[in-house]
């Protein structure tokens, strides 16, 4: 369940007051935004980018975690586990963070399509209970970017790069469709570069349309960080 940028950048810029909901009852800062991360280098690659923004930021190794924060960054250690026993921990990460009193949950993936992300963001919309979500691993800074609904790295497609010859996650396919289809049957659309940069506007109707009739995966190109 991955909200859209515009919605990451929002949480980003209102810098100058505390984004958290304070529960008067006990004192604390409940979590505005949760981050469902698969490994521990990912969820504090992330979590760093909150906190250099000055947002309140921790990362929890176990659950349930209820700490005073604006960014509750949660690894749920499942990169390389069983793709059963992922999804299973995905889940029960996820309700952590819905019990935490988050809202607003991102979920971290790996930008050359290794780990169980399909059936991770399954599992997460299940607990969640969201209509759908938004994928792209995209890294424009790393050369990583999304192209035609395919994973490319510096401009050469993902399994013609050196992740082919990954000796766990060795890359198959470029194709985002082909990745999550090997680990979940949700339906997947596709949100084309040109469709993305028609604005944030045409975007939100787009997904809005798309998920009012199913639950469903929805793969973003993106070249570059305004994508």
């Amino acid at each position: 369940p991955l909200p859209a940028p515009s919605v990451i950048l929002e949480a980003i810029e209102r810098r100058s007051s505390p984004t958290g909901r304070r529960d008067r009852r006990i004192g604390t800062v409940q979590p505005e935004l949760g981050i469902l991360a698969d490994d521990l280098t990912g969820a504090t690659d992330t979590g760093l980018q909150f906190a250099k923004c000055g947002r309140r930021t921790c990362v929890s190794l176990s659950w349930p975690a209820n700490p005073s924060c604006d960014v509750l960054v949660v690894d749920a250690d499942s990169r390389h586990r069983p793709q059963a026993e992922a999804r299973e921990r995905a889940g029960s990460a996820t309700r952590a963070l819905l019990g935490a009193g988050v809202q607003r949950i991102y979920k971290k993936v790996d930008s050359t399509g290794r780990g169980n992300f399909g059936g991770e963001i399954e599992a997460a919309l299940d607990v969640y209970d969201a209509a759908g979500a938004l994928i792209c691993p995209a890294f424009p800074a790393l050369g990583r970017t999304v192209r035609c609904g395919q994973i490319v790295v510096r401009g050469i497609p993902l399994d013609q790069t050196e992740f082919a010859d990954d000796p766990v996650w060795p890359a198959r396919t470029a194709s985002l469709d082909r990745i999550i289809r090997r680990q979940t049957d949700l339906p997947i659309e596709q949100l084309s570069l040109d469709e993305v940069r028609r604005g944030p506007a045409f975007v939100r109707t787009f997904i809005g349309e798309i998920v009012r009739h199913e639950r469903t995966l929805i793969i973003a190109d993106a070249e570059d960080g305004r994508d």
